[in-house]
């Protein structure tokens, strides 16, 4: 079972300002918390490959849902070297998929061949 994730100083001082902005407001408080850590806390994930982001009901990465789902964590990264280490991890890694095969959408973390194999295109074990 993997450590439990910290939360880094730069997205609680976040949640700390909304929290203060909507200090009447519990259930906003709640759910913006939960929703903001969502990411970061259950589905980004480091490998001697770099930074993975699971995106949906599959274990998979899609290009356009990761871009999405780290996009919120931009504005921490010119004060938080870790968030940028995570970001660019990121990046690097879409671009190696792209690069890998510039018509898929959805990368495996590992080459394990649980893609749309059955496609007419040639397959990668990685898509």
């Amino acid at each position: 079972m993997a450590a439990e994730r910290k939360i880094p100083r730069s997205l609680q001082a976040i949640i700390d300002q909304v929290k203060e902005h909507y200090a009447d407001d519990q259930e906003l408080q709640t759910l913006f918390e939960q929703c903001f850590l969502n990411t970061y806390l259950t589905t980004i994930q480091e490998d001697e490959q770099g930074t993975f982001v699971v995106t949906g009901d599959i274990p998979a990465m899609w290009l356009r849902d990761s871009s999405a789902q780290v996009r919120p964590y931009l504005t921490v990264v010119k004060e938080d070297a870790d968030m940028a280490r995570l970001i660019k991890g990121v990046i690097e890694r879409q671009w190696r998929y792209i690069l890998h095969d510039p018509y898929a959408n959805a990368f495996n973390q590992t080459a394990n061949k649980q893609g749309h194999q059955q496609d007419r295109t040639e397959m990668s074990p990685l898509g």
